[in-house]
């Protein structure tokens, strides 16, 4: 059996149209099921900047690991589409 063949497949929802910044935040928001008003007092954002990232009105969010910090997501992921979006458990050595 195959749990997880790409971050694409791993949720029952289907990730589409993921290609932007504001689509990837929008996205993982929604599956972390948290409103605008959630996430932004997450991060320590305004609801109006978290809003204005989702509507590709601002382009990249310079505050990017501290949004992906209160998603829970990979920043790289995050902020330019690349690797997993679910966090890799980190493996530090005794």
């Amino acid at each position: 059996m195959i749990v997880e063949i790409t971050n694409v497949f791993m949720f029952a929802s289907s990730i589409t149209n993921v290609n932007t910044f504001g689509d990837r935040l929008r996205q993982a928001r929604t599956l972390r099921r948290l409103t605008q008003k959630e996430l932004a007092r997450a991060c320590g954002l305004s609801q109006g900047a978290i809003g204005n990232y989702e509507s590709n009105s601002r382009r990249q969010a310079k505050e990017v690991f501290r949004i992906a910090e209160a998603l829970d997501v990979e920043p790289a992921w995050l902020a330019m589409g690349t690797g997993p979006m679910e966090r890799q458990a980190s493996h530090s050595v005794a």
